[in-house]
């Protein structure tokens, strides 16, 4: 049986959201809050962008073309 490019799947090591390592976190932050802390690093900087939270923060968009841009 032939497989198709859909039956493909990634195997190499991914990384644990666990892993996360920001600068300036403390070593009892959650593995939520590291990211939320890189998500608020990230979008430091635009106009009128804030991370507060992972829903109503990213839910237009905006946030999520920021992080785009910044790493373009």
């Amino acid at each position: 049986m032939q497989r198709s490019p859909s039956d493909t799947y990634l195997t190499a090591n991914p990384t644990q959201i666990s892993d996360i390592q920001v600068n300036g976190q403390s070593d009892d932050m959650t593995a939520k809050e590291k990211l939320l802390l890189w998500s608020q690093r990230m979008v430091d900087g635009y106009p009128g962008l804030r991370c507060d939270n992972f829903t109503t923060s990213w839910r237009d968009g905006k946030l999520f073309n920021a992080v785009i841009h910044r790493h373009k």
